[in-house]
């Protein structure tokens, strides 16, 4: 495994990785300001974006990781990017990590990118109105032993230690709070799509968060 180079953000050891890499890009907050990140820092190969878009959610990842992939651009002066969009009928996390490792497996790339995140704490999510689906809650609570890197090494999760309001934090550390954050959309309401829906649960965490949805 080719790496280029340790950086420390927040509480957190980031591995750059050498030569080309995929991330995966929801255009939601956190797939940003991994994608930003990623993009000021490493230095060696070429970024490709990997963007799985669901049509009965009207493309919704497909619109926003456009916009936030072009801001990218212009905020880093970076052009050896390269997007990629898979529209599917209906979401299955198995098909969605199976396209993911096939980048590396087809040789693409040396490594994909996530960018998953903890829950709030058990404690913090009694003040949510929502429950989060007990999968998702399993794989990202609080407490869990986790691992960083996963699929045979195919994918690198550096997000996995830490929650939402740490990724504000990095938000303003890289000073992208008024200009990238805003084109993010982190809302999973199948009824809205031109804005957050301020009612399900993944809206609940991006206020939790950042105290405002753009």
């Amino acid at each position: 495994m080719s790496q280029e180079r340790k950086i420390l953000l927040q509480d957190i050891i980031f591995d750059v990785h050498s030569g080309p890499v995929g991330l995966a890009m929801s255009g939601g907050a956190d797939s940003a300001i991994l994608a930003y990140i990623l993009m000021k820092e490493k230095t060696d190969g070429p970024i490709h974006f990997f963007t799985y878009s669901q049509k009965d959610k009207s493309e919704v990842a497909k619109t926003h990781s456009i916009k936030v992939i072009e801001k990218l651009k212009e905020l880093t002066g970076r052009t050896d990017v390269f997007h990629h969009i898979e529209t599917v009928e209906n979401y299955d996390r198995n098909d969605f990590f199976l396209y993911m490792t096939e980048q590396v497996d087809n040789k693409l790339i040396n490594i994909m990118y996530m960018g998953t995140t903890r829950t709030p704490s058990d404690e913090e999510l009694t003040e949510f109105k929502n429950k989060l689906d007990p999968k998702t809650y399993a794989r990202r609570k609080q407490g869990i032993r986790y691992r960083f890197y996963a699929n045979e090494d195919k994918t690198y999760d550096p997000f996995l230690g830490i929650t939402k309001k740490k990724i504000k934090e990095l938000y303003d550390e890289y000073e992208v709070i008024e200009s990238l954050y805003p084109l993010t959309r982190s809302c999973e309401s199948r009824k809205v799509f031109d804005k957050h829906c301020d009612e399900c649960w993944w809206c609940e965490e991006r206020l939790w968060a950042f105290g405002k949805h753009s």
